[in-house]
């Protein structure tokens, strides 16, 4: 981005910081947080209640007197969301610095007045977008992924039908 940028209208660390500000953390930030929860963790837990569903082992949760929703339910969306909000922050700051620290050494891009000018950008606001995002992602996936795995009902061939619908709505509800 910061190349491109540079490219476009020379070295303007100021117009620099507000593009990589509105792309990164409004943007690309949560989605590809999203995305990779999604490859790696929303298949996984529709055919993990699936299984369980199958395997009568919610029934013998609700025997024991344990609410499935509350043992395991909550704790996925929660474990989710949080993972989403975590790993957009990692991204965002991995991908500005890393930028950063490429375009110094490839276009002579001043490191620290960039670095400045994405602070000076930086507001509340932008940070509540991007938070925002990512809880909203989490909720759908972990939400989507929940659903799916409960619906399984009565066979061990339909946990595949349930992780491939979970994928499938999560890409599409972003």
């Amino acid at each position: 981005i910061i190349t491109q940028v540079s490219n476009i209208v020379g070295l303007n660390t100021i117009l620099i910081g507000k593009v990589l500000v509105w792309s990164v953390i409004r943007e690309l930030g949560p989605l590809f947080a999203a995305k990779i929860i999604i490859a790696r963790s929303a298949s996984a837990i529709a055919s993990e209640l699936g299984s369980m569903k199958i395997n009568k082992e919610i029934t013998l949760l609700k025997i024991m007197g344990i609410d499935p929703l509350e043992y395991l339910i909550v704790p996925r969306i929660a474990g989710i969301t949080i993972s989403i909000v975590i790993l957009t922050f990692y991204f965002q700051i991995i991908s500005i610095v890393g930028g950063l620290i490429l375009s110094s050494m490839f276009i002579d891009a001043p490191f620290l007045p960039h670095l400045k000018s994405i602070f000076s950008t930086l507001s509340i606001y932008e940070i509540g977008v991007s938070v925002l995002k990512s809880v909203v992602f989490g909720l759908t996936i972990s939400t989507i992924s929940c659903y799916h795995g409960f619906r399984v009902q009565s066979s061990i061939r339909e946990i595949p039908i349930a992780t491939e619908r979970t994928r499938d709505l999560s890409l599409r509800s972003r």
